[in-house]
């Protein structure tokens, strides 16, 4: 009713992960692909819920190699949802640029890219980054210098505030300057992602999460 109210924004930032599962050209593990089966159940069974993935394009290719029909499910999963941009497979790109591999860094995300939107249909948000826990400054630069303007940083990674400035829980995006660029970034709240699978009880965990928010 109060016009200069507004909601509570939030959401879920959901892996698209399995373990590597190409054993060779052509030879995928298929029980390496069982976590990723189980999270795409999930989003089939709840196509409203909002949620920003990052995915895993090794995965995704491998899920598809395994079963053409993947692909079918894949694109109903991503449909009306972000999907960020992500390198071919899980690595630490700190210590690529750290080690002088900095250009085959960009062309692992240029890889991902390219095949997050051959299975899904859908191109990637370059513009958008999940940053990994405690991936510091190195981290921001890396993905400012990929293309990234709004970053999601992990709550350890901040330094903590003055609580009698800030009484309450930090609700708004913020500016973080890497190098010579400022760009928007919005945290990633470690006391509601702990929420999840914390009592074995997932309607359990679910109430609590939502009391949280609601508090």
């Amino acid at each position: 009713p109060n016009p200069d109210e507004l909601a509570l924004g939030t959401v879920v930032v959901l892996p698209l992960h399995a373990a590597p599962s190409h054993r060779a050209p052509g030879d995928i593990d298929p029980a390496a692909l069982a976590q990723l089966g189980v999270t795409l159940d999930a989003l089939l069974a709840h196509p409203n819920v909002t949620a920003t993935l990052v995915p895993t394009p090794e995965a995704l290719a491998a899920a598809v190699d395994a079963d053409p029909a993947a692909a079918g499910r894949l694109r109903q999963v991503v449909s009306g949802r972000t999907v960020v941009v992500t390198p071919w497979s899980r690595l630490d790109p700190v210590a690529w640029r750290r080690d002088g591999l900095a250009a085959e860094l960009l062309l692992q995300i240029a890889a991902g890219q390219a095949t997050v939107a051959d299975v899904t249909g859908v191109e990637p948000d370059t513009t958008t980054a999940v940053i990994g826990d405690d991936g510091g400054l190195a981290a921001v630069d890396v993905a400012v210098d990929a293309g990234a303007r709004t970053l999601v940083i992990p709550e350890g990674d901040l330094e903590p505030v003055d609580e009698e400035a800030f009484p309450v829980t930090l609700t708004r995006p913020f500016h973080v300057e890497a190098g010579d660029r400022t760009v928007t970034a919005l945290q990633a709240d470690a006391g509601l992602a702990a929420r999840v699978g914390a009592t074995g009880d997932p309607v359990l965990d679910a109430h609590r999460l939502l009391a949280d928010l609601a508090v």
